[in-house]
């Protein structure tokens, strides 16, 4: 698919000319010098400039002014003068002439010099460099050098926001949306590109060459966004135009092949006139027969562009020549050649890789900067671990299944890679749900290897891929969030990260409120503003990271596993993983890990689905059925790793799929008739990643508490966009009694909330909560309605969540409905109001599954207060709570739905001290002082009689 980046380029010569004299004339007047070297040069550049900005140059003027300027440079150099902007310019200016015969190398030559040179003229204006800086980086995306191309372009895009710069701004954002475009970005390209576009908008209506080219660039980035229609649309009106026809054809093309219309796919091929002249379109129509499996087309149209690939003067572009063995070894590998196969993969990955040259099969790229095609190269490494496995069942030799996991170890890294190099979690999350049947396989494979070979690196190398694919977007935003706060970030600009954040989740709420209008497309413009200064803003965040800070935050390694020494000897983790045919179950101990694998066929997921529906409401007639499923859950994914884990009594669990939904503490031993909760306390967690060693609570005060009641005394009625928040009377009785600041009804606004919360170490929200799975963005935790018929005023919607501070908060209690549920994402978990918590920085949250008994939920979270002021760690805390309830109702027990809906999700450490452990800790500081006092009164004495 094609980008077109570039663009005619527009120079505003004579008014640069009239300013460059003008700065000239008051360099020479400070100075004071009027010698021969300073007339050669004025008059050198005045002839050199007047042929520059000819209103009809050619190329004899060219040719002209290239060597007058190339004179003035020469006499600055032989006088040794000190550098002017007329020197700076004479480069630039140089380069620009170079660049338009095709001279590329000496273009960016001459570019470098004029930005050198500004760095030495005193009082220099720095926005003169934006010129050089955006051509210098529009070259360096021409020859694919992208990290070049990146840092270059930032120091454009800084000059432009600093001055309000107008001229030329569109290339500028059109070279970035490109840029974002290659390394996979396509949602920050879709921005850049449109930011483009408003641009040129504003300057003229009438529908230019250049105004076509953003469209057709922005509907590119849409059909990679697989918003397939809107693209289409987009590419038949722009045909219409009959402007840049070939490319619109081909790009509509690849619309199809992504669709499996292939036969549609050959047809806009075909319709490209330049099916003679490009490699890139006989490339394609090559996968489209491949596709259909007409392997002899296939093979005549890989032959063609093999040609065309080695008949282009100067070497092709290396694009082209990486897809092209990648499709070859498509049809190697469709014609049951996988050995040929994987030499052409691996090829392909030499020519899409910059700093990779090695052609031997078993190797693979570790470092991915300045890498372009990341589609493309992702295509050919995975495309090689599947000729791996293949050779593996032919052959049935152990190398090969190792080399395929090597493969797709790469791949990894490179997601990876990517992912942490998109500024938005919308484009994270995006990017994860194409790459992460590459996590499956891995994982797969090493336990296989394991299976095969008894090592233990195996298994905990398949262990590291999972976590490394669990919650990764929720873990780099923590991490991200720690790195800011020991880097020393200034808080104004960590205030206006937040600020813009927090405005582009309220946009996209707006949005998700309004039908398809104007008024939406305002919206996604403010929003799309929004996220390029946020953007912006975070590269200069990164200037204040050291190195070694930005490097623990670019990767998490592969190599190294899981720290076991973060558990105490008290606890165990059960972390879940699904397949696409697996469900692997990994338990691990300060001392040990084992794994357990089920088919994902063996589980009765109807059993399950009707076990999570009845937890809802436990309805007369399914109690048996209900003991029966928690038996057997019990016995399938309990039961077999139950012997590593039984004498740890509390569990760590990290969910995945179905299991998310799932309190594990109802499961039922069959042999003792017990439920786990009996026995064991119970977290969850997202990731590994946020396991840490406990520390000791320091001191034994009483810790800052915020509770919340909005509809202590009455409800809410129907509002139009909402179901009726009923008056929720048990709340009041929920948090009276705790100890803290404690707002009720009309005090408990969310204005409030959010100015006061990370002020304080628990916020308690009793309150009504709305998920939203088929658009998480409109959930919500409801406060007390200050103005009912704005929700705004009153909702504290997901999006919103994610943008708080919540780092010094150490625990939040959300008693309300179904706050722990939302849509599930394959690789990154629930997308809940309680995850929307932890992302906040706030370590620790209670949360409930679904909707609950207000007076059952009041009595356990007061005696979780009751049990966490004695010392008592957080899971156990509310097991005790749990236990308590079932103690006074004893026939709940066999009613989870009353009391298994709270979950812990996050870290498990007490917040205070036990009475035992404060009490003892000051008899002993008693003790202590009184022994130092006796010494100090004994050596006073002493010394006393000495002096006698």
């Amino acid at each position: 698919m094609v980008i077109r980046c570039r663009v005619t380029i527009f120079f505003m010569r004579k008014a640069v000319g009239i300013f460059t004299l003008l700065l000239f004339c008051f360099t020479l007047s400070r100075s004071g010098k009027s010698d021969t070297a300073a007339s050669l040069i004025a008059r050198g550049y005045h002839y050199a400039d007047s042929l520059y900005n000819l209103d009809n140059p050619n190329d004899n003027t060219d040719a002209a002014a290239r060597l007058a300027f190339a004179n003035v440079i020469s006499i600055y150099s032989d006088s040794s003068r000190i550098p002017d902007t007329i020197l700076f310019n004479s480069y630039w200016k140089k380069g620009v002439l170079a660049e338009m015969i095709g001279k590329f190398d000496s273009a960016k030559v001459f570019y470098n010099q004029a930005l050198h040179v500004s760095g030495k003229i005193p009082a220099f204006t720095d926005s003169l460099n934006f010129r050089p800086l955006l051509y210098l980086g529009a070259l360096y995306y021409r020859e694919n050098e992208f990290d070049s191309t990146r840092k270059v372009l930032e120091r454009a895009e800084a000059l432009a926001d600093k001055y309000s710069l107008t001229q030329e701004v569109e290339r500028l954002y059109n070279t970035l949306g490109a840029l974002f475009f290659e390394g996979g970005n396509f949602l920050q390209s879709k921005n850049y590109l449109e930011k483009a576009l408003q641009v040129i908008d504003k300057k003229s209506s009438e529908q230019t060459v250049e105004k076509i080219n953003f469209k057709l660039n922005i509907a590119t980035a849409l059909s990679k966004l697989e918003r397939y229609d809107e693209a289409l649309d987009s590419y038949l009106a722009l045909l219409k135009t009959g402007s840049f026809k070939d490319t619109i054809c081909f790009n509509i093309g690849n619309i199809y092949m992504e669709l499996g219309q292939y036969d549609n796919a050959l047809k806009y091929f075909y319709y490209s006139s330049n099916i003679n002249h490009s490699a890139g379109l006989l490339n394609e129509i090559a996968d489209a027969h491949l596709m259909l499996r007409n392997f002899d087309s296939a093979s005549y149209y890989l032959n063609l562009s093999e040609q065309k690939i080695n008949s282009e003067t100067g070497g092709s572009d290396k694009k082209f020549t990486g897809i092209y063995h990648l499709y070859k070894g498509d049809y190697f590998l469709q014609t049951q050649d996988p050995m040929s196969a994987v030499k052409e993969y691996q090829n392909s990955i030499v020519a899409l890789e910059n700093d990779f040259s090695d052609t031997s099969i078993y190797s693979n790229p570790t470092n991915f900067w300045g890498t372009f095609s990341t589609y493309m190269l992702f295509k050919a490494i995975v495309r090689k671990a599947v000729c791996f496995e293949r050779i593996y069942r032919n052959t049935k030799d152990i190398k090969y299944k190792k080399a395929a996991l090597d493969a797709y170890i790469s791949a990894i890294e490179l997601a990876s890679y990517l992912e942490k190099s998109m500024d938005t979690d919308e484009a994270r999350i995006f990017l994860k749900k194409n790459y992460n049947a590459a996590y499956h396989k891995a994982v797969d494979l090493a336990i296989e290897l394991y299976a095969k070979t008894g090592e233990e690196s195996m298994l905990w190398k398949a262990h590291s891929i999972v976590e490394q694919n669990k919650s990764s977007v929720l873990v780099a935003n923590l991490q991200e969030l720690s790195v800011k706060n020991r880097a020393g970030v200034p808080d104004s600009l960590l205030e206006t990260e937040r600020n813009l954040k927090y405005q582009i989740a309220r946009l996209q709420v707006k949005a998700d409120q309004l039908p398809d209008s104007i008024s939406t497309k305002d919206l996604a413009t403010e929003k799309r503003n929004a996220e390029i200064e946020l953007s912006t803003l975070q590269k200069k965040i990164k200037q204040f990271l050291n190195p070694e800070d930005l490097q623990n935050y670019e990767q998490r390694s592969l190599t190294t596993h899981f720290d076991q020494t973060k558990l105490t000897d008290n606890q165990a983790i059960l972390d879940f993983y699904f397949t696409d045919s697996n469900l692997h179950i990994f338990a691990i101990t300060r001392e040990n890990i084992m794994l357990y694998s089920l088919p994902v066929k063996e589980l009765n997921w109807s059993e399950i689905q009707i076990l999570q529906t009845s937890l809802y409401e436990m309805e007369d007639g399914r109690q048996k059925m209900y003991e029966t499923v928690t038996s057997r859950l019990f016995r399938q994914i309990i039961a077999p790793v139950f012997e590593t884990i039984k004498e740890k009594k509390e569990w760590i669990v990290l969910p995945d799929g179905a299991f998310y939904y799932l309190p594990l503490e109802i499961l039922t031993d069959g042999s003792t008739g017990k439920m786990l909760i009996e026995d064991y306390a119970i977290s969850y967690n997202f990731t590994s990643e946020f396991i840490n060693k406990s520390k000791p609570v320091d001191g034994g005060g009483e810790q800052k508490l915020l509770a919340m009641a909005p509809f202590s005394r009455k409800g809410l009625g129907n509002i139009e966009d909402t179901n009726s928040l009923e008056h929720l009377p048990a709340t009041a009785i929920e948090v009276s009694n705790l100890k803290g600041r404690i707002m009720m009804d009309s005090l408990a606004t969310k204005n409030y909330f959010i100015w006061s919360a990370n002020k304080y170490r628990i916020l308690h929200l009793a309150t009504h909560a709305v998920m939203n799975t088929e658009k998480p963005s409109q959930s919500f935790i409801a406060f007390y309605p200050t103005d009912a018929s704005h929700p705004e005023s009153y909702k504290l919607y997901l999006n919103e969540l994610y943008g708080l501070n919540l780092d010094s908060t150490n625990l939040m209690l959300l008693s309300a409905c179904e706050t722990g549920i939302g849509k599930f994402v394959q690789g990154e978990g629930v997308m809940s109001l309680s995850r929307g918590v932890l992302y906040a920085g706030c370590p620790s949250v209670i949360t409930t599954l679904w909707r609950a008994d207000d007076k059952a939920t009041a009595f356990i979270m007061q005696e979780f207060h009751k049990n966490l002021e004695q010392g008592e760690d957080l899971p156990n805390a509310l097991r005790l709570a749990k236990l308590e309830f079932i103690h006074k109702y004893p026939s709940t027990a066999k009613n989870p739905s009353l009391w298994a809906h709270l979950i812990l999700m996050g870290k498990t450490d007490p917040l205070y001290t036990s009475n035992f452990k404060m009490w003892l800790s000051i008899g002993l500081g008693i003790l202590i002082a009184t022994a130092i006092a006796a010494l100090i009164i004994m050596k006073k004495g002493t010394k006393s009689k000495v002096r006698a």
